[in-house]
């Protein structure tokens, strides 16, 4: 085990001190089955406290679109998503805690369900001929609710963004010899797991 302020953790690696959170759900699952079956006390105990300390330190692998393989890394793979939404799934079924239970429909919706893209503030008419300077370019408002792939389509042109969730601006510059008119605006997400 590490000791670590807020509880007990498994240690994954003899060679070094990452505190990983598949390690931490697979040792509470395999614990709990081991207490149920060999009525041992003290393995259901070490279980619960495991669980307390997955449970206080769950928001910092939870980027509140996906997770991270660690505290302090990245997001994690879409293959490591999988694995840590089926043993959420697990430790939602086997204790019936709600904390357990919330979390895992959390991340249940991180991996299948579609991003949500909302319009925050309709784009203003430009006046880009003669390009000086002034309403050259319109500014697309958008919020996103989880990471995703975001393409652009304005006049014909598609743009294609790299963002994360929240609120963001994309910016159109109408072509050189765009006919004056209204041009519609068509935005569309793909998330990681490839929900669109």
């Amino acid at each position: 085990l590490l000791t670590l302020p807020s509880g007990p953790w498994i240690r994954l690696y003899g060679f070094n001190s990452q505190v990983v959170l598949n390690a931490q759900l697979q040792a509470i699952l395999s614990l709990l089955e081991y207490a149920q079956r060999s009525e041992d006390a003290d393995a259901a105990a070490l279980a619960q406290r495991l669980s307390a300390t997955a449970q206080a330190l769950f928001p910092r692998f939870d980027t509140g679109d996906w997770s991270r393989y660690q505290l302090g890394g990245a997001y994690a793979t879409l293959e490591y998503q999988k694995f840590v939404t089926d043993l959420l799934a697990k430790l939602a079924r086997q204790t019936q805690d709600p904390f357990w239970v919330t979390t895992s429909q959390r991340f249940h919706d991180y991996l299948y369900s579609p991003p949500t893209v909302t319009q925050t503030a309709p784009s203003p008419t430009i006046w880009p001929q003669p390009l000086d300077g002034w309403l050259d370019t319109a500014p697309v408002q958008i919020t996103l609710s989880q990471r995703a792939s975001v393409s652009l389509a304005v006049g014909g042109k598609v743009a294609t963004y790299r963002l994360g969730p929240g609120p963001h601006t994309l910016t159109w510059t109408p072509p050189v010899g765009l006919a004056q008119g209204s041009y519609p605006v068509q935005v569309s997400a793909v998330t990681y797991a490839g929900n669109r």
